[in-house]
């Protein structure tokens, strides 16, 4: 069985993977989305 410690550490681990992949996501998209828009207008 894992340590409560261990749980948190995951817990907190996964929470900065998400994170950090939205983040990427986000700047991704906002990089494409406004060529897109430069090039509409």
């Amino acid at each position: 069985m894992l340590t409560v410690a261990a749980q948190m550490f995951i817990a907190v681990w996964k929470q900065n993977a998400a994170e950090d992949l939205l983040a990427k996501i986000r700047r991704l998209w906002e990089h494409y989305g406004g060529i897109k828009q430069n090039s509409l207008l």
